[in-house]
């Protein structure tokens, strides 16, 4: 979105999310026509008409008390969710895939 406010990109960002929260985390962008939030859980099958380009996985519990919590929603969501995502991107014949997160590199 930093580039196309400051570059004139023209990139459409469909960003996912599991939850309500990401519509907080990404209110800023969600009047603007470049920017779709989509509340989806990457462990479902994803589903999506539109032609992209890349797809970026970054949808894994970053928060060590969210592992403890959460252990099997974060186990399930690094290889479902990426498993899914990856399926996704080959129907789409994506250009490239990256899969990562703010505290490990996978």
């Amino acid at each position: 979105m930093y580039c196309n406010e400051k570059q004139d990109l023209n990139c459409k960002i469909y960003a996912l999310g599991s939850s309500d929260l990401g519509k907080e985390r990404f209110k800023d962008y969600l009047n603007n026509p470049l920017f779709t939030y989509i509340q989806h859980d990457v462990n479902n099958v994803l589903n999506l008409d539109d032609k992209i380009d890349y797809v970026m996985h970054l949808a894994s519990n970053t928060h060590p008390m969210l592992y403890a919590k959460e252990p099997i929603k974060t186990i399930t969501t690094n290889i479902i969710g990426t498993y899914n995502l990856l399926n996704f991107s080959v129907s789409k014949n994506i250009k490239r895939f990256v899969f990562a997160s703010s505290v490990e590199i996978y």
